[in-house]
């Protein structure tokens, strides 16, 4: 077996990959054991914001006591990289459970599967964590069903913001609380959102929003009422729509106050009569599994955008709503707004200008637009490292705060997209700022999609001049 030395472990297999590490299979010559070691890539080694983010992922592991928990064995750096050391787990993710199963999961299993997360997540609360990505790809099945909740890099304790000041979201939008959309504050009742609609999906096998697009599934936590479970697949209990209904309560005072809570209303809900016997939080007392492969999957690939179902999603103004529109733009998974037609400009402020004037700012607007929709999962820092040089002010501190979660985005989903601008005008000018009103074509390509497609945007760039160049200050999406 081929193997690469790193400190004291001997590497001896790739097992995932994603946008916060890479995990593998490995021999600690110390301890004389096979381990999973996480590692911080290469090319993050020296980013602040990653290192803190691996570190939190370290001391939220470190302490947690519950058998649904990965252990952690060590962590810290070597040769200038951030690892974690911990057990290697033989099962599979949920994600990949419910990917392949050919009908939805009986109930009883899956209240089975919903007693154990609760289990962590109220280890994690009782110790004033919160996760902020429970969803079925973190949520690990061992032997005999026993289940681990994992990946704890996004926690944050209870009182701190679920957004960075330039306003980028952290989680996952198909399973994220409607407040995190909105107020951006995340605490346990968020968790027990994320749970519920875990726990939803094992019931019916779809996702409580299950648009392609993630505008549609931003509008349906916002806007729409929990779907019933009873509905989508016949056989459910249907005391389990109720359980459904107040796990993902839009407001956070009417959810379950704990996830235990949530799993005894789950569990009652299977034998309303009271006949079935007393079953304990977790479904197998705490065991060892044994040592072999843990291989993590890549979260949900958005596919290609369809019509909008029900309510569309309101014009929240905001950093949030930008962020969403700048991953639309960027992962090319829906048009935020269609080309509709031509904006009427008041000319007297254009007119002063020379043609010379105008014309560089439609150059430099039309390159921006180009590089900003032209991006390689593969050559993603260069990438960004482009969009950076080439901004300025409030959107080069958004797109560099946020840059972690898209840097993620793309590489788990593999995407590749490549921009063309079709149209280009200029909206105001003076001597010091310019607006240009850009339409741009995005050649898309993701794992969900590999089929290429084209889709159109249009945005509204205000340039600032720097020493006689200019630089991209804001991009909206009208």
């Amino acid at each position: 077996m081929d193997t690469t030395t790193f400190g004291r472990y001997q590497l001896q297999q790739l097992l995932g990959e994603g946008g916060m590490g890479q995990v593998y299979r490995a021999y600690d010559t110390e301890t004389r054991r096979t381990v999973a070691v996480k590692v911080l890539p290469p090319q993050l080694a020296q980013d602040r914001t990653f290192q803190d983010r691996f570190r939190r992922e370290a001391y939220a592991a470190a302490s947690l006591n519950d058998p649904h928990v990965v252990p952690l064995h060590t962590f810290g750096e070597i040769d200038g990289r951030l690892y974690l050391d911990m057990r290697l787990i033989e099962g599979t993710d949920l994600q990949t459970l419910l990917t392949t199963a050919t009908a939805p999961m009986d109930p009883t299993r899956a209240v089975g599967y919903l007693e154990q997360v609760a289990s962590a997540l109220d280890a994690a609360h009782a110790v004033g964590l919160v996760h902020r990505d429970v969803k079925p790809s973190n949520i690990l099945i061992a032997a005999r069903d026993f289940v681990y909740l994992i990946d704890f890099g996004i926690a944050r304790a209870a009182d701190e913001t679920g957004l960075t000041s330039a306003g980028s979201t952290i989680g996952t939008f198909a399973y994220m609380a409607p407040e995190r959309f909105d107020t951006g504050h995340a605490d346990a009742r968020s968790d027990i959102y994320s749970l519920t609609c875990v726990f939803y999906q094992c019931l019916t096998g779809q996702r409580p929003f299950p648009g392609q697009g993630l505008e549609q599934q931003v509008a349906g936590h916002l806007t729409k009422p929990p779907p019933r479970p009873s509905a989508v697949v016949p056989g459910v209990p249907p005391g389990l729509d109720d359980v459904i209904a107040t796990g993902m309560a839009k407001d956070p005072a009417e959810r379950y106050p704990s996830a235990s809570a949530l799993t005894a209303a789950a569990r009652a809900a299977l034998d309303p009569a009271g006949t079935q016997p007393d079953v304990p939080q977790s479904v197998v007392p705490a065991w060892t599994p044994p040592v072999s492969a843990w291989a993590p999957t890549p979260q949900y690939a958005p596919g290609p955008p369809s019509p909008v179902a029900g309510p569309v999603m309101p014009r929240r103004g905001g950093a949030v709503a930008a962020l969403i529109a700048a991953l639309l733009v960027l992962l090319g998974v829906a048009s935020f707004a269609a080309w509709q037609g031509t904006r009427v400009v008041t000319a007297d402020a254009v007119v002063r200008h020379d043609t010379a004037q105008r014309q560089a700012a439609m150059k430099a607007a039309s390159d921006f637009a180009v590089i900003l929709t032209s991006i390689n999962s593969k050559t993603v820092d260069q990438d960004f490292q482009k969009v950076l040089d080439h901004s300025t002010g409030e959107f080069r501190d958004m797109y560099e705060k946020s840059s972690m979660q898209l840097r993620q985005l793309l590489i788990e989903n593999k995407a590749e997209a490549i921009g063309t601008v079709v149209a280009a005008a200029v909206d105001a000018i003076d001597d010091h700022q310019a607006r240009v009103l850009i339409a741009v074509d995005q050649k898309v390509t993701n794992v969900a999609v590999p089929e290429p497609r084209i889709d159109r945007s249009r945005m509204l760039m205000t340039l600032e001049r720097h020493d006689g160049e200019y630089l991209i200050s804001k991009v909206e999406l009208p």
